[in-house]
């Protein structure tokens, strides 16, 4: 593996041959179709394996115009899948993942991919989840990504959907462990004038702010954005989002009723 690199540059002059090509085309189909395989017949423990190779190999693609960002779409549908089927494994893989999503070299050349490794620390690591994660490990985790959201606002034009991303990964686990709420609150209530800063144009930050104000809003209410942050996993059935005897349409209405008020 060290010397991968020496092999891809060796290859580089094939990448433009009929048959390169067509093998690169063939490997996402092949690569659904072992995640789809290997999930319906491994353990845990294999999976979680999976994970990490699935972070590792995402940096060792032989550059072939749009193989990558192919393959990255591939690994970023796929690590959803894998985590939804078993929210433990981001507890589990936590150090690689807060790892992967702390270097901000993957913003540039991962960005699929590393939105999606945002989404699954802000979604999964929770206790509703898995009874192993403590607080400490929430406030690691929003340390981390609170460090990445700095540095890529105050040193360039950061793509608006990693930023949103990451504020609601920031948003959610704020909701979880109160002491960090003034932080992200903080810094998303100086998000109007920063953002006009280092948005590219005015759609970008437009979308910035509409997700910063909305997720500010739920914040100021600790138990309603806990609720809709992170809803019990039986709220996640499209059934409660159209069942008027539940409890989350008419918090979602109060709530909406309250952002339009403030």
């Amino acid at each position: 593996m060290d010397r991968l690199s020496v092999l891809h540059d060796l290859l580089m002059e094939a990448a433009d041959w009929s048959r390169v090509i067509q093998s690169a085309q063939s490997v996402p189909v092949l690569l659904h179709v072992y995640f789809n395989t290997v999930t319906t017949v491994s353990d845990e423990r294999l999976l979680a394996q999976l994970v990490l190779v699935l972070l590792e190999r995402s940096s060792l693609l032989l550059n072939i115009p749009k193989y990558t960002a192919e393959i990255h779409r591939v690994f970023s549908h796929h690590l959803l899948k894998l985590c939804k089927l078993h929210p433990s494994l981001v507890v589990d893989q936590s150090r690689e993942l807060l790892e992967f999503a702390g270097t901000t070299t993957n913003i540039h050349s991962k960005e699929d991919l590393y939105t999606h490794v945002v989404w699954v620390l802000g979604e999964y690591l929770s206790v509703s989840f898995d009874s192993r994660c403590s607080v400490d490990l929430v406030t690691s985790c929003f340390e981390a990504l609170e460090a990445v959201l700095f540095e890529i606002t105050s040193s360039g034009s950061p793509s608006p959907r990693v930023v949103t991303s990451l504020l609601s990964a920031l948003a959610k686990l704020a909701s979880r462990s109160h002491d960090l709420i003034p932080r992200v609150s903080l810094f998303l209530s100086k998000l109007r004038s920063g953002a006009v800063s280092w948005c590219g144009s005015e759609e970008d930050v437009v979308a910035v702010v509409t997700r910063g104000e909305e997720l500010w809003s739920l914040l100021k209410l600790p138990s309603v954005a806990l609720s809709v942050l992170t809803p019990p996993s039986l709220a996640t059935s499209p059934r409660w989002h159209r069942d008027a005897n539940a409890t989350l349409p008419p918090r979602l209405r109060t709530l909406t009723g309250l952002t339009h008020t403030r």
